[in-house]
């Protein structure tokens, strides 16, 4: 079972932080990765961390960047990551109306969703 959850409930989305409990019972903490491009470089850099805000200042002083991190709720949460990086906040919704995959071009902002997996 995944997160404490018990048979016949759904296990809970959100990562388990790295405490003890839960090295205790062998769940890894939440992971967040950026891999960036730096201004004035061509050489992608990877770097992770704990929460979205943490690369702010990476993402800033880059020309190209993604991000990779978990959510529990991607239409609510996913939003506040998109906001919290300059995107509008209709944009995330806009997406979620795709199925499986969607593209928004608002020509100052670009919004994919692409299919994915956790294994």
């Amino acid at each position: 079972m995944e997160n404490g959850s018990k048979p016949g409930e759904a296990a809970s989305a959100r990562p388990v932080n790295g405490t003890a409990e839960a090295e205790q019972n062998g769940k890894v903490g939440a992971k967040v990765i950026c891999v960036s491009i730096p201004l004035g470089s061509n050489k992608p850099v990877k770097s992770s961390g704990q929460s979205p805000s943490e690369f702010i200042p990476t993402v800033n002083g880059s020309t190209l960047s993604w991000l990779n991190c978990g959510v529990d709720d991607l239409e609510k949460d996913g939003t506040a990551v998109a906001t919290m990086y300059g995107f509008g906040e209709s944009l995330v919704p806009t997406l979620l109306k795709g199925y499986y995959a969607a593209y928004e071009d608002r020509e100052t902002e670009l919004g994919l969703m692409v299919p994915a997996v956790r294994v």
